[in-house]
């Protein structure tokens, strides 16, 4: 070949070479300054606690990490290369993307700067794939698995303070075993929901079951004195126990076992402690009719306890016998019906 020919071939080659290393090298611009470089190997994707508590990566980041930077490396090799036929090599390797390795096959080395463009932009497209991917792998709340319902008695085995627990009857109390009879005729009425504990002899009583966990609560509860015997100086009644410590024996006689008791009568309010035995704290006067339903509330907080009928307060005294313990339902000489009841947990 002339000299002259040569000279213009190898200005040519010179010229495509600049074109593609030339723009790259040196200082890789704004792109390469959004990506981690190949030093640390990084990803710009962003970690965030995931519904499961479990990691994920923000939707709006890149979330292939590598992609992004061996589109990265790709830019920096042509930059290094320069010019010469591995360009478009270099490039083509480092992009996950797929670019063309066709710089060691490349003829003429003006082709290698086309190539070398060409891994660059596959290192672009191979970016954009990962964002594709980041957005498919992002999780979506609509698919998040929401928390199993959980089934819970409807009173628990202890009573940490702000708990509210309830029972409005909406199923039958007997047979789910919240409540188990001790003694006498208990009915449940399935239409209006309502637990009726008819008159005993003398004693009718249901509870919940040991409870030696609970130590302060508020109980509130709707009753209705259907019945009640009455003389000319003794009422039947019907109200809550509360902190039993023990039931009784089985089919337990009146006013055995460990518990205190709060009711009401046609005429009274009263407050006692059955410990094989009535022992009374307090009797209020007070008139109820019979056949409506009243709002009867017993508090327990320490040594401190409290009868409530309709919000109005009838009796507080301080008492240390029972400190611990669960509830029930009892009438003595009487039948009542109750309603939906509540006990909140106090500090």
């Amino acid at each position: 070949m002339p000299r002259d020919s040569l000279r213009v071939v190898v200005c040519s080659f010179l010229a495509a070479a600049c074109v593609g290393g030339c723009a790259k090298g040196g200082d890789s611009g704004p792109e390469s300054d959004a990506a981690p470089s190949s030093d640390d190997g990084g990803s710009d994707a962003t970690t965030m606690p995931g519904p499961d508590g479990g990691s994920s990566r923000d939707s709006g980041t890149v979330g292939n990490g590598d992609a992004r930077s061996d589109a990265t490396l790709g830019a920096d090799s042509g930059g290094d290369t320069g010019g010469g036929s591995d360009t478009g090599s270099d490039v083509g390797a480092n992009s996950d993307a797929g670019g063309t390795d066709t710089g060691t096959d490349a003829p003429a080395g003006e082709d290698s700067g086309a190539d070398g463009r060409a891994g660059v932009d596959s290192g672009a497209d191979a970016e954009a794939g990962s964002t594709l991917d980041a957005e498919a792998d992002a999780p979506d709340a609509t698919e998040a698995e929401s928390p199993e319902a959980s089934t819970t008695a409807a009173f628990g085995p202890t009573c940490p303070a702000g708990t509210v627990y309830s029972d409005t009857f909406a199923t039958n109390p007997l047979t789910s075993g919240n409540w188990t009879t001790l003694i006498g005729p208990v009915t449940y009425d399935s239409t209006n929901h309502l637990l009726a504990l008819a008159q005993g002899n003398p004693n009718t009583q249901v509870w919940i079951g040991a409870r030696p966990a609970w130590t302060n609560y508020t109980v509130s509860v709707q009753i209705r004195v259907d019945s009640a015997y009455v003389d000319a100086s003794y009422y039947g009644n019907s109200g809550i126990n509360f902190r039993i410590e023990d039931p009784g024996p089985t089919n337990p006689p009146n006013d055995s076992g460990k518990m205190y008791f709060a009711g009401i009568t046609s005429a009274q309010v009263l407050l006692g402690i059955e410990n094989t035995g009535w022992t009374q704290l307090a009797l209020v006067p007070a008139s109820f009719t019979l056949g409506t339903f009243h709002t009867l509330t017993v508090g327990a907080k320490g040594s401190s306890l409290s009868v409530a009928v309709d919000g109005v307060t009838y009796a507080t005294v301080t008492d240390t016998t029972f400190s611990t313990g669960g509830i029930g339902l009892r009438t003595y000489l009487s039948s009542a019906t109750y309603g939906a009841m509540t006990v909140t947990c106090n500090p």
